[in-house]
């Protein structure tokens, strides 16, 4: 996978949660390979966290904040902007390499 790849499936992300905020439908983005399923996996992950996050402050306001559609919107503008970042400046796994870090 490269860069080009996960910024697609994250501006297909986008485009999801766009869509939903203003009750449309999302552009199909003819996604391939890992590009396809990395936006599957965002898309899924994103809305199962926000579940979680919304039965927990159902529970329990005060400890727990609820994360809007334009939240998720903001973190994916940010994600974006870090890839062309890290790609801009080590190539195209830059934003790949950088990231492998986080992860075990």
């Amino acid at each position: 996978m490269y860069d080009y790849q996960a910024l697609s499936a994250v501006e297909s992300a986008m485009d999801y949660f766009t869509a939903q905020q203003r009750n449309r439908l999302p552009r199909d983005f003819k996604l391939e390979g890992s590009a396809f399923y990395t936006n599957e996996n965002i898309i899924d992950n994103i809305n199962a966290l926000m579940k979680i996050l919304a039965v927990e402050h159902e529970q329990n306001p005060a400890l727990t904040e609820v994360f809007t559609i334009g939240d998720v919107i903001e973190g994916l503008k940010t994600v974006k902007s870090s890839i062309g970042k890290w790609t801009k400046m080590n190539g195209r796994k830059g934003y790949l390499n950088y990231i492998s870090n986080f992860f075990l």
